[in-house]
């Protein structure tokens, strides 16, 4: 099998991730390179946060370069210069979530381009193909995105929907060095939840990716919170339906207690903007005994802050010793270099912890 368990504790687990483009030590945490970088990051930068796995978005890869510029560079990898694995989204959250017009039928999604109002369409089987042609080594499934909340019978036939996509998806998929994900729907429901993995896992995949559809446009992060317990008990229900030698990926998750729940409810790898956003609005998780507060360096009591920004952080950032000072001056000023400097820490950061993760689970299956 491409993925074997290493070690376990209850349903959080270890394990390593065979790919085209070197092993995936899990859990692990992917940061968006959405169209084919990190924001604001040059690709040594990237490439000195030492990571397993990247994520990328078929959607938007799509439109901007277009998938036949990229095939013409050779693919996905060499056209960024990223030698670890990819992992890309669908696009079906981004056809349903961003343009002003889709519509969704039998068939697939017919969107328009935010870019510029130019009609699209997605089928399953297209999704697959631009997925290959990117070249990438773990991709998704075209699927049905429902939003939250929503009656359970629109969530059902979203539910059936996606899994006639599924098959359709298989039935396209030639590169088997790409491996082929799933994607287990249902919102809240657990009925659903439930349909969605037995359907599933009758095919040939070789992971799973669970939505979340947990939140509402518009909602503020008290009210997404609130949210959180509910979303945890899903995913650790629809976990334990999936079969135990297959990865599961928790799509647009991770922050650093979502990361901690995550592993503890059975979920594998984790992907999430939220590192390089919050960096570009200058702001920080700092590691405290477990916790993970956020600290915004645009505030004023930084100004004369001359302490390192971690003093007890090694990545690339906090080792070169630049000050808090410094850092707020920076974001004070709307200098780019900011969110840079302060995405490079959130994503090490992140890496920090799904290391920290993994060498305790280790530490306590030995001991057991």
């Amino acid at each position: 099998m491409s993925f074997k368990i290493i070690a376990q504790r209850g349903q959080a687990r270890v394990g390593e991730l065979a790919t085209a483009h070197g092993v995936v030590k899990t859990p692990a945490y992917l940061p968006c390179a959405t169209h084919g970088a990190l924001r604001g990051l040059a690709p040594n930068q990237l490439e000195s946060l030492e990571l397993d796995l990247i994520l990328a978005n078929a959607y938007h890869l799509y439109l901007k370069p277009g998938i036949d510029l990229i095939e013409q560079a050779g693919g996905l990898h060499k056209f960024m210069g990223w030698k670890r694995a990819i992992l890309t989204d669908s696009g079906g959250f981004q056809a349903f979530a961003l343009p002003k017009f889709v519509k969704f039928s039998e068939q697939g999604i017919k969107f328009r381009s935010h870019h510029d109002g130019s009609l699209h369409e997605f089928t399953p089987e297209l999704v697959v193909d631009i997925q290959e042609r990117l070249g990438v080594d773990l991709a998704t499934c075209l699927d049905v995105c429902t939003g939250f909340p929503v009656p359970e019978e629109k969530v059902e036939a979203a539910v059936d929907q996606t899994n006639r996509w599924a098959e359709r998806s298989i039935s396209s998929w030639t590169k088997k060095e790409m491996k082929l994900y799933g994607m287990v729907q249902g919102s809240i429901y657990l009925a659903q939840r439930q349909k969605s993995a037995e359907f599933l896992t009758q095919l040939p995949f070789e992971g799973f990716a669970i939505g979340g559809n947990m939140y509402t446009f518009g909602q503020t992060v008290k009210d997404l919170n609130k949210e959180k317990p509910k979303m945890w008990e899903v995913v650790s229900f629809t976990t334990k339906l999936l079969p135990k030698n297959k990865p599961r990926h928790l799509l647009g998750v991770g922050e650093p207690q979502d990361i901690i729940a995550g592993v503890e409810a059975g979920v594998d790898t984790f992907d999430c903007v939220m590192a390089s956003r919050i960096a570009r609005h200058g702001s920080v998780w700092l590691e405290a005994d477990g916790q993970y507060p956020r600290i915004s360096l645009a505030n004023s009591q930084y100004k004369n802050d001359f302490k390192p920004l971690d003093p007890n952080c090694s990545c690339p950032t906090c080792l070169t010793g630049v000050a808090r000072s410094y850092l707020h001056h920076l974001v004070k000023i709307g200098d780019p270099a900011a969110g840079a400097i302060l995405t490079i820490h959130n994503v090490w950061t992140l890496e920090e912890l799904t290391r920290k993760i993994r060498s305790e689970i280790v530490k306590r299956d030995e001991n057991e």
